[in-house]
């Protein structure tokens, strides 16, 4: 006798990114960025997204 498939998928774990970013904190391109960041994991609920500030580029320079 056949069986049935399971058509059941398994739970896919939480997704979490960690993104960097070289956008003085406090700008208003930070607001920007935090706001995508925001819209995406509103699209996305699986996936969260954590925007760093890495420093300008006189801030990573030896």
């Amino acid at each position: 006798a056949a069986t049935p498939e399971s058509t059941e998928t398994p739970a896919a774990k939480p997704v979490e990114i960690t993104f960097y970013y070289p956008v003085n904190v406090g700008g208003p391109l930070t607001k920007v960025i935090d706001g995508m960041a925001s819209a995406f994991m509103e699209q996305h609920p699986e996936i969260k997204v954590n925007p760093v500030y890495t420093g300008n580029y006189g801030d990573n320079t030896v």
